[in-house]
């Protein structure tokens, strides 16, 4: 099971690591076809949809390897049984915070999918396109939480503490 989610993690990261990608062949579309005279139609708003996308596609990955910014001045002075606890509290709150973006999330795109919601650009796009990668993003980040809350459930400091940089 451990392989599988973090073979899961690795393809959201890598998902996102694409969309950032996209965004420099976006941006350096724009450039190039400024010095032609050529308008890249909606490049500025595909980038922030891929900017979103991105980000939230990483999160659970990010979280996995303990690359997000953590406020740990008090945790990291707590030792044995009592950091287990903290830890375990900081992450049903991030459970309980990272499933009420995902329900609210979700929400919203099946609003947006029911009355065909599109962008107010150039080109209209879809809101259900760039809302589903956010949607997923979150539904990763709650396994990704709920993976590292189990483990501590068992009795083990999550692997982030180990790799915090």
């Amino acid at each position: 099971m451990r392989r599988i989610l973090d073979g899961f993690y690795r393809v959201c990261f890598a998902a996102g690591a694409f969309g950032l990608a996209m965004i420099a062949v976006m941006v350096t579309a724009q450039i190039v076809g400024r010095l032609f005279g050529v308008l890249v139609p909606a490049a500025q708003e595909v980038a922030g949809y891929l900017m979103a996308a991105s980000s939230f596609l990483a999160l659970a990955y990010t979280l996995r390897v303990g690359g997000h910014v953590r406020v740990s001045l008090l945790i990291n002075n707590l030792q044995g049984r009592r950091r287990l606890i903290a830890e375990i509290l900081c992450l049903a709150i991030g459970l309980g915070l990272s499933v009420f973006l995902l329900f609210y999330m979700g929400d919203l795109l099946l609003h947006g999918l029911s009355y065909g919601a599109v962008s107010g650009g150039m080109i209209g796009i879809p809101l259900w396109i760039p809302q589903s990668f956010v949607v997923f993003g979150l539904f990763a980040l709650s396994i990704a939480v709920l993976d590292s809350l189990v483990s501590s459930l068992r009795g083990r400091l999550p692997d982030y503490v180990d790799n915090e940089h």
